[in-house]
């Protein structure tokens, strides 16, 4: 099995690292190189994991102003794991960054999980030990999962059917991964272990593997295979499974009913939006050669009085307002999410198909005729929205 997971280890850094950092491992010494690989882990990669979702938001501009003594703080803790249990440890740090560096509880575990995932797997594909003195491998029977959407759902699914589960899950009433509180993560983070085990067998210090697996079976999947299951309230996407639908609007808002506004008809924006924004931009990550389903979609406008919340992607923090957007023209409204977008996307990772591609093509009009209805029924991929034509 070790040399199992050395491949399986080197495989993942090597997909997840840029080709600059990947260099490093094959240079002498490579001691001359871990401060740069320890920052990169942590400053780069285990923060965007964190991050990547919320970086528009005034609560993430105030733990950013602190990035550097946070860096500081985990290169600390990493050198001190020796002279404390590791539970105690990651029990310690986690309540540290929520106290002093004001993470979220569900942040915070992504943030510390992934730093610690990438380290191991560093030792174990490349056998390279960041930090002196410091074997990763021997806690890897105490490590923690990184707790995100797809792990998340792929536990909700997976509970549906059992009665037991379905009521702790249902007792926490856990809707995403930053929704995870101090109360909820331990019990959260025992259930996926135990599906894990029960899925792959016994635990031989190999759960961040077992998890890598479902991780990379799920963001693997094409828009066909996505599911969503609708279990009292708590809605999971991109589970493995059979497909199913749900209807998002009971969960999410007003969805896209017919209701006319001063300026326009709510359909009408939604699939404007879609296609002078959304389809442009997904055809122009495809011509690039990007996965066009590692863009984004427009699930549902939601009303909040004269504000309009428009949720995207499957993340509860992935939506952006307009306010006062009832007293809009049309192209005002597109303007304004237009360039909410555009911030959304500079504040990704240079390798990020997104990161390239927002478009607005203004003059775009596609008639809901004939294939492309058909398409873009698929693309929207929710039933319950019902596209209503002019034939």
């Amino acid at each position: 099995m070790d040399k199992e997971k050395k491949t399986r280890a080197k495989k993942f850094i090597s997909e997840q690292f840029s080709k600059k950092m990947l260099k490093l491992f094959d240079n002498e010494p490579v001691d001359a190189y871990k401060d740069d690989i320890i920052n990169y882990v942590i400053k780069t990669k285990a923060w965007n994991d964190a991050f990547i979702y919320t970086k528009k938001t005034d609560s993430y501009k105030a733990v950013e102003e602190k990035q550097n003594d946070i860096v500081s703080y985990m290169k600390s803790g990493f050198e001190k794991i020796q002279s404390i249990s590791f539970k105690v440890w990651h029990k310690k740090t986690v309540k540290e960054l929520v106290a002093y560096y004001g993470f979220t509880h569900g942040t915070a575990q992504k943030f510390l999980n992934m730093s610690v995932k990438y380290f191991y797997f560093i030792e174990i594909g490349y056998e390279i030990k960041c930090f002196a003195g410091i074997e990763l491998k021997k806690f890897e029977k105490d490590f923690d999962i990184p707790i995100d959407s797809y792990i998340l759902n792929w536990l909700v699914y997976n509970s549906v059917d059992d009665s037991e589960k379905a009521e702790k899950i249902l007792k926490y009433n856990i809707k995403s991964w930053n929704a995870i509180n101090s109360v909820s993560y331990r019990p959260i983070q025992e259930m996926v272990k135990n599906l894990l085990r029960e899925t792959y067998g016994d635990d031989d210090g190999s759960l961040l593997f077992y998890e890598t697996e479902v991780w990379e079976k799920i963001a693997g999947f094409k828009k066909n295979d996505y599911m969503t299951v609708n279990f009292k309230g708590i809605v999971g996407e991109y589970a493995i499974g059979e497909c199913g639908v749900v209807d998002l609007e009971a969960y999410r808002g007003q969805g896209v009913e017919n209701k006319k506004f001063k300026n326009f008809d709510k359909k009408e924006l939604f699939w404007s939006i879609y296609d002078q924004i959304i389809i442009p931009t997904r055809e122009k990550a495809e011509k690039a050669g990007s996965d066009p389903d590692s863009t984004f979609r427009l699930l549902c406008i939601e009303e909040k009085g004269d504000t309009f919340v428009f949720h995207y992607d499957e993340y509860d923090d992935s939506y952006c307002e307009v306010k006062n957007a009832k007293d809009m023209t049309l192209e005002a409204l597109m303007s304004a999410l237009y360039e909410d977008f555009c911030n959304m996307a500079k504040a990704l990772p240079d390798d990020d198909p997104l990161k390239s591609s927002i478009t607005w093509d203004k003059t775009r009009k596609v008639s809901f005729s004939g294939d492309y209805l058909e398409r873009l029924k698929k693309d929207v991929f929710y039933t319950s929205w019902e596209i209503e034509t002019s034939e």
